[in-house]
């Protein structure tokens, strides 16, 4: 159930997502069918979650609106349920759960991808509102296109990550670069400056990693095969698509760089009205709060803080603030712990997953990302690498000595 529901992922232009359905069933599923899961998911992990909990549960003793608090201290508590399942995939089902789960994933991006090459070359059905924002801008099946290219960068790299792995078949990895390529074009035709320096990053990431594996010079002969045929690739389809006047200065104006827009001086400016107000509101002022008018009617300030971090802090006080902080980076911590010890198999993989989280955290400066899905599944892909590691280490401990 959990892998159906990471697989209709792609599909969020609606609320609540069919993804949301399923998961709950799926999620239900697992916390009552297997109670022992619980014990083998890091002790300070699940401290960081309970924190999280109730810095929010506290926070809505301040809120101005129960119906909007009530709202999305739910969907925090929800998005933490997300980061839990996997581990707990992984703890009752092993390794070859994992892998379906992960195969959920990119199947789900791959066929985002699919939709957003078919809304670029004017194939679309259903109608162009389904695959295109109000502003534009590509993002097929998804309400933001802000959301929709970090969605398909996270796939991007998960699917470089198996295609570093010699366990996987050539048909397969056939499959992955197909992915992967339809994925870097979709990122850079949704317009999202934060999305394409996500995925960028997450390349940074992952190429010095791989500096730190076994196989490194087979691993990064690969990388590189894959970098020149995806520049080959990107640039034939981005000439088609930038044929189109009216593509070509929707990211023309995206990717500017050096004349930033007026609201993004807004933007910064608010970030800072926001870190002030979190310093004088140490129990925060209510999940969601910390809102546009045009998001919520009955807010005191103009625009989001476009920064989770920020939001976090301000909205659910300074536990709040910590517990996150403790959610997003003690998986990493641990990941890369392993990934620099080299334990147990599919290294590649998991150097990915740690590429695609920091990508994550790093975009979430910029923007408001606590209730995207696909940043909960990939924190959740993080524990579940750890658990798993931790799960192999104890089978090799008990194993009897050779003679």
């Amino acid at each position: 159930m959990i892998a159906l529901a990471l697989l209709v992922q792609f599909c969020v232009v609606i609320e609540p997502a069919p993804a949301d359905l399923v998961f709950a069933v799926g999620f239900a599923f697992l916390v009552f069918s297997h109670l022992r899961t619980w014990r083998q998911i890091p002790a300070t992990f699940l401290v960081m979650c309970f924190l999280f909990v109730l810095a929010n549960t506290i926070s809505m003793f301040w809120v101005n609106s129960f119906g909007q608090g009530m709202f999305n201290y739910a969907v925090n508590v929800y998005m933490i349920c997300i980061a839990l399942s996997i581990p707990m995939i992984a703890i009752k089902n092993g390794r070859r759960a994992l892998l379906v789960v992960y195969y959920s994933i990119l199947a789900g991006v791959g066929i985002s991808s699919c939709l957003g090459l078919m809304g670029s070359l004017g194939l679309t059905v259903g109608g162009e509102d389904l695959y295109y924002h109000i502003s534009g801008r590509l993002s097929p099946l998804f309400k933001d296109p802000n959301v929709f290219g970090p969605y398909l960068g996270w796939g991007a790299v998960l699917a470089l990550g198996f295609l570093c792995e010699d366990t996987v078949s050539r048909r397969v990895k056939l499959i992955l670069l197909l992915i992967l390529l339809g994925s870097a074009f979709g990122v850079m035709a949704s317009g999202s400056r934060a999305a394409m320096g996500c995925l960028f990053g997450s390349l940074i990431v992952f190429l010095c990693l791989l500096l730190l594996t076994p196989a490194r010079a087979q691993a990064i002969k690969l990388f590189l095969y894959l970098l020149v045929v995806g520049v080959i690739f990107y640039t034939c389809l981005s000439i088609y698509y930038l044929s189109s006047p009216e593509s070509y200065d929707i990211l023309l104006m995206r990717f500017n760089f050096l004349n930033l827009q007026n609201y993004d001086y807004v933007r910064f400016e608010n970030q800072w009205d926001a870190a002030l107000l979190a310093f004088v509101t140490p129990l925060g002022i209510g999940p969601g709060h910390y809102v546009g008018v045009s998001h919520f009617a009955e807010s005191d300030f103009l625009t989001c803080t476009h920064n989770v971090y920020i939001k976090v802090a301000v909205e659910n006080g300074y536990i709040g603030f910590v517990s996150f902080a403790g959610i997003l980076f003690l998986p990493l911590f641990w990941l890369f712990k392993i990934v620099l010890l080299k334990r147990t198999g599919y290294i590649y993989l998991k150097v990915a997953i740690f590429s695609g989280l920091v990508a994550q955290g790093v975009n979430s400066i910029v923007i408001d990302s606590l209730h995207w899905r696909h940043f909960f599944v990939i924190i959740g892909c993080c524990l579940a690498e750890v658990v798993e590691a931790k799960r192999n280490r104890s089978r090799i401990s008990h194993l009897p000595p050779r003679e």
